[in-house]
């Protein structure tokens, strides 16, 4: 549950967050196993020092939102160096960094990892904009593992003349396309994606009785998304871009640095096609998708 108070406007969001898995704890595990798994696993012995000596794994100590710009599968295509150890909130962490590849628009990565629970205690992300160099650093502090909460620590009581609010987001990811048709109203799209691409998650996403499902197909180092909207807003206003027509509809595809997005609207949905692809095949796999 979160609150939002705005004083001046003397009102109250309340948001009720429903997850429907723990995939934010799963991603985390995932990626501290693709890490140090690698960093365990030199090629030779001359790359012996810059790997940590083998360690056994538990699961990620902890739940909340990944703190990482991009998929786990950016941490496979990237050169991970081991920079030793340091110190974060007074917790002694592993440092690693990293380097994506030179052709790949991923932002350097540098994580101080907790060393009893290998949870990401801070990161560093460096990414070059227009030649200009820009750096966020995320760090915790106060930081205690599974520590005794008592009951009202985070019971918060809005003034009583406030204006409340009440908003309720429904998140859950599935391991097939099917899952997700059966617990969707709407009609989940069949798209035509070309190989290497393949399937790998799909997801519903509800925030207050708007509805958004999306299927994630990767091969390793590229991701395509295909996502189908409920109107929110003017949905039948397309943004600026190159128009073009997608089986009897107008869309607009763009060029991003992080890829190529192609929108339209039909039977009242919003379809998107995002991935990190040519256009030729982002079009492509826009137009294999039947509208309603």
């Amino acid at each position: 549950m979160t609150w939002r108070y705005d004083r001046a406007a003397n009102t109250v969001q309340r948001t009720r967050r429903v997850e429907g898995d723990q995939q934010s704890t799963t991603s985390i595990s995932r990626a501290m196993r693709s890490i140090f798994g690698r960093l365990n696993a030199p090629a030779d012995e001359s790359e012996r020092e810059a790997a940590l000596d083998p360690l056994i794994l538990p699961a990620a100590g902890s739940g909340g939102p990944q703190p990482f710009t991009g998929q786990v599968e950016s941490f496979e295509n990237a050169s991970l160096h081991y920079q030793g150890t340091g110190t974060v909130a007074g917790r002694e962490a592993y440092v690693v960094e990293a380097v994506p590849q030179a052709d790949v628009n991923t932002a350097n990565i540098t994580l101080w990892i907790d060393q009893e629970w290998y949870y990401p205690l801070q990161w560093n992300s460096t990414i070059v904009v227009d030649t200009e160099r820009r750096t966020v650093t995320t760090t915790y502090r106060n930081v205690t593992f599974n520590p005794a909460i008592p009951a009202g620590t985070f019971t918060f009581d809005p003034p009583a003349n406030v204006t409340v609010t009440e908003r309720r987001i429904v998140s859950r990811t599935f391991g097939t396309s099917g899952e997700l048709a059966a617990a969707s109203e709407m009609a989940i799209p069949d798209p035509d994606v070309p190989e290497p691409l393949e399937f790998d998650s799909a997801r519903y996403f509800d925030d207050n009785g708007t509805v958004r499902t999306s299927l994630q197909y990767t091969n390793g180092s590229a991701t395509l998304r295909v996502t189908k909207s409920e109107p929110r807003g003017d949905s039948g206003t397309l943004p600026e871009g190159d128009r073009l027509d997608i089986n009897g509809q107008e869309a607009v595809i763009q060029s991003f640095e992080s890829g190529t997005s192609l929108i339209w609207s039909c039977d009242g949905y919003r379809y998107t096609v995002f991935g990190d692809a040519p256009r030729e095949t982002v079009r492509a796999v826009g137009e294999s998708i039947d509208c309603g």
